[in-house]
């Protein structure tokens, strides 16, 4: 098996898979031995090579457990909604007004919290649903989407019939 000695992939060095000895051809150890002139600057590269596996093992490590919990992207989620039940609540306002704004911005508060913070919504309807399950946050936060689309999906119902009648 070949493999380079060091970060700094100059020398490649031999290994025995079974056995794990390894084999330096002419010259090679001296290269090695130059690459890293004194014992300071051959820890300051163990480190550096250390803490970057490391830091590359602990972020897969953390991205794999918030792809467990976290399996929808809530954060765009939640500046997509956000800007949703803006624009329903400026609608209502210039055709309606303030008043047909706030009854807009009561209607929306539940299903955006509900996509915004799914876990949390879904703790407070477990005891209605019964135990918590796997899927429950995922239910919550598509059930939160299909409410607050309703009236997109109102608009286009009506569009839809308007051109075909």
């Amino acid at each position: 098996m070949r493999h380079f000695f060091s970060a700094k992939r100059a020398v490649t060095v031999d290994e025995c898979p079974t056995c794990a000895g390894v084999w330096l051809d002419a010259g090679e150890l001296g290269r090695i031995l130059s690459e890293y002139p004194s014992v300071e600057a051959r820890r300051l590269a163990a480190r550096a090579d250390l803490e970057e596996t490391m830091v590359d093992d602990r972020m897969a490590l953390v991205g794999k457990q918030l792809q467990d919990r976290l399996p929808l992207d809530t954060s765009r989620s939640r500046l997509i909604s956000s800007l949703l039940v803006l624009f329903y609540i400026i609608v209502a306002l210039k055709t309606a007004g303030a008043s047909a704004a706030l009854r807009v911005l009561l209607f929306c508060l539940t299903p955006w919290a509900c996509v915004s913070f799914p876990e949390a919504m879904g703790t407070l309807i477990s005891p209605i649903f019964g135990p918590a399950r796997e899927s429950q946050r995922r239910f919550v936060w598509f059930l939160g989407w299909l409410v607050l689309a309703l009236p997109l999906i109102q608009v286009v119902i009506v569009v839809i019939l308007r051109a075909a009648g």
